[in-house]
């Protein structure tokens, strides 16, 4: 064994008083723990911050003598199309400008509307139109007269009087719309059961085929009020009406109208 005592050196063997921690007294100042006599330590000077001051435009950092000057600004000169930046260079962007007439005024929109079919645009002196009647496609028909018709078989409504038609799709002998423009298109159907005879059914089609049916199973004399119908077509497609006789052996009379709706 080895007697290590002699290099013990503490007049008071009071372990309690050997135990020390650090404490953060207010915001600034650091000290020991268990020591009332410890001399306090001042953290001031390392309480740092930034602060920008709009009106010099400069950055600061507080217990520093610090500052970042941000006070440089960016501008351009329409007269000579430079890029100037304060306390530094200037770039020439005259290379980028392209305009034949040098005249600004000419080119300023005073006024965007809509007369009729047509968009006009005032620029300047001068007034452009671009029209969409191209585009537009609106028709309203009616039959007003019922017309015989074979029992329990399809019969295509024909023979209407047009009251209007936008975009030359419908044909009123025939009955048939030929759509002009692709689109979106919506239909409305009001129809008349006259005659004797019921089980009729009123059907849209599309291209020949069912579309869907607008009124089933209609009694006579009876009246079926406006149906509408959205449909997404490309140009070309065909859309009409028909009515199953069922147990009639008339037509019936009807208000056919549609229009693009975008």
């Amino acid at each position: 064994w080895v007697d290590l005592s002699a290099l013990v050196n503490d007049p008071d063997p009071d372990p309690g008083n050997e135990i020390q921690d650090l404490e953060l007294i207010g915001q600034h100042t650091l000290r020991i723990t268990g020591n009332s006599d410890a001399n306090p330590i001042d953290l001031t000077r390392y309480d740092q911050r930034l602060l920008w001051n709009t009106l010099t435009r400069k950055l600061v950092i507080t217990n520093s003598t610090d500052t970042i000057d941000l006070s440089r600004i960016l501008s351009f000169n329409p007269a000579d199309s430079k890029l100037t930046i304060s306390g530094g260079n200037t770039i020439d962007l005259s290379s980028l400008v392209n305009d034949a007439d040098a005249d600004p005024t000419n080119e300023l929109i005073s006024s965007v509307s809509l007369q009729g079919s047509e968009l006009v645009i005032t620029e300047g002196g001068s007034e452009k139109r671009v029209d969409f009647s191209s585009n537009m496609v609106a028709f309203r028909a009616k039959k007003t007269t019922s017309t015989p018709a074979p029992i329990n078989e399809y019969s295509a409504l024909a023979q209407f009087t047009p009251e209007y038609s936008v975009g030359s799709g419908f044909d009123p002998s025939t009955g048939v719309f030929t759509t002009p423009v692709t689109g979106i298109y919506t239909f409305n159907v009001s129809y008349f059961a006259d005659g004797t005879g019921s089980g009729r059914n009123l059907t849209l089609f599309l291209n020949s085929e069912p579309y869907e049916n607008i009124a089933l199973d209609i009694s006579t004399l009876t009246t079926v009020l406006v149906r509408s119908v959205t449909m997404m077509l490309d140009e070309g497609d065909v859309v009409n009406l028909a009515i199953h006789t069922g147990l009639s052996t008339q037509t019936g009379t009807a208000t056919f109208s549609g229009f693009r709706v975008y």
